[in-house]
């Protein structure tokens, strides 16, 4: 699991230098590049959240994670 957690981070901290912090990552087709299970996958996010790792966007359009600022 810590591999996943390190994928994971690494995926969001991505999105967070090319976005500047403004737009999170959206977790749709991101458990496929991992190759996990929805079950796992949510498992992990809930883990991170509450790690106080990464923080949680809604939006109108749905739901995406980022890093804290």
């Amino acid at each position: 699991m810590e591999n996943m957690e390190e994928k994971l981070m690494h995926l969001i901290k991505e999105q967070y230098n090319k976005t500047g912090g403004a737009n999170g990552l959206d977790l749709w087709g991101v458990k496929e590049k991992l190759g996990i299970t929805v079950d796992e996958m949510r498992e992990l996010v809930n883990q991170l959240l509450n790690e106080k790792k990464i923080i949680k966007l809604n939006h109108l359009n749905g739901t995406s994670y980022t890093l804290p600022k």
